[in-house]
This record gives structure tokens, C-alpha cells and sequence, in this order.
């Protein structure tokens, strides 16, 4: 499995650049990809679109992993808490 540390903040301001990274990140993954989010400090909803959407991927398979308490509350909020517990 291919690790990934999620940045500080996955927000509105950064999630084109986010965007791009997991792009470039998926395209060449030779297997599955667990993003890192422990040091996740600020997520809003924008940012937990973009990881659900790259976590119902089939191929690879996205998990997040070690959600930091403002990932889990966002994801939460969202009702997509189910996601977080794959």
C-alpha cells in the first residue's frame, strides 16, 4: 500500500492543488493508497467532496487513514462517517 500525508489544511483555498497531487498520485499508483490525515488541522466541506470522491475509487483502492478529530467531525457532519470506517 502506498502511504500519503494529507497537508495541514484540506480546504477550499488548496484543493485544486490538492486535486492535482491525488490525480498524479492515482494515475501512478501501482497499488492501493492510504492517505494520512493525523496531521489534518482544518478541512471544510470542499475538502471531504474530494476525498470521498477519490475514496470510492475502485483502482486503486483510497482509504484515509488515522483521521485527525476535525477529519472525522467533517466527515461526520457530512454523513459520511461510514466511509472513514472501511
Amino acid at each position: 500500500m502506498i502511504e500519503h500525508r494529507l497537508p495541514e489544511q484540506v480546504d477550499i483555498r488548496r484543493i485544486a492543488e490538492l486535486h492535482r497531487s491525488l490525480g498524479a498520485l492515482l494515475a501512478s499508483a501501482d497499488d492501493d493508497v492510504a492517505l494520512d490525515a493525523a496531521g489534518v488541522t482544518r478541512i471544510d466541506t470542499a475538502g471531504v467532496q474530494l476525498l470521498a470522491a477519490a475514496m470510492r475509487s475502485e483502482s486503486p483502492q483510497v482509504v484515509v487513514t488515522d483521521p485527525s478529530p476535525c477529519v472525522a467531525e467533517a466527515f461526520e457532519a457530512l454523513g459520511l462517517a461510514h466511509l472513514l470506517n472501511r
